[in-house]
């Protein structure tokens, strides 16, 4: 929920939070999960600050299983 968005982003250290980078369609992109809340955002890098790119609720087993996967890469 929108409610969660802003204490994610601002307490993205948290351990109970899964971080990552990864290079999407030709943007840096940081991901948030709250996984024990099922909830992830999305962050664009942009000239000089990150923009909200998206944040959702996490329904899918199938996707859970990829982000853990993808959380897990090492940076490039």
């Amino acid at each position: 929920s929108s409610d969660l968005i802003r204490p994610m982003i601002e307490h993205s250290t948290d351990p109970a939070l899964r971080v990552w980078e990864e290079q999407r369609a030709g943007d840096q992109r940081a991901h948030l999960w709250l996984e024990h809340q099922d909830f992830l955002v999305v962050l664009a890098r942009r000239r000089g600050y990150w923009m909200l790119w998206t944040a959702f609720y996490i329904d899918s087993n199938g996707y859970r299983a990829q982000l853990r996967t993808r959380s897990r890469r090492p940076k490039s």
